[in-house]
């Protein structure tokens, strides 16, 4: 009889640059794997966002620029993962549309903006003009989104970390 065991990552600031949460995801498998035995193998499930920065830390663990890591805990199966799920992540981008970003960048100048004021005690988090625009701001955000108001398409940040993903395959 097999025992199961369940590791869940909860990404402290999802606001960093994707890569750099999928550090963290990778040492968590290295961690996991100098106290495994070798043969143990992992499901890796992760959902939404963290469909994409566990997908970036698989396939870098697939690559050259991990097995020359002196870091990184190296068995025969780089990263011992069997079957990875990805549930309601956006691999080919996350779609907030232009007008709902223009809406919360640009807030204040809008006749909405009175509207909004009268519902904040019944949708603080729809209401909350700063929060929205602020995410609008993070990396993450910027890496995820196919269409950033910001860039008029899709954000250079995005355009990066797409072409080091598929840089890595």
């Amino acid at each position: 009889v097999s025992q199961s065991r369940y590791y869940i990552v909860n990404l402290n600031d999802t606001h960093l640059d994707m890569r750099e949460n999928a550090k963290g995801i990778v040492q968590v498998i290295d961690y996991l794997k100098s106290i495994m035995n070798t043969n143990e193998q992992f499901v890796v499930f992760a959902e939404s966002m963290g469909g994409i920065i566990a997908r970036y830390a698989l396939t870098y663990m697939e690559n050259d620029a991990y097995t020359q890591d002196p870091s990184s805990n190296k068995p025969t199966q780089m990263h011992n993962t069997r079957l990875y799920i990805s549930n309601d992540a956006p691999h080919q981008g996350a779609t907030v549309p232009a007008s709902v970003q223009a809406f919360y960048r640009n807030t204040e100048k809008s006749v909405y903006y009175k509207v909004l004021k009268g519902v904040d005690k019944l949708f603080p988090l729809i209401s909350d003009r700063k929060y929205w625009n602020d995410a609008l701001s993070y990396t993450s955000v910027q890496q995820l989104l196919a269409f950033h108001i910001d860039a008029n398409g899709p954000h250079p940040n995005r355009i990066q970390f797409m072409n080091d993903l598929i840089g890595l395959s």
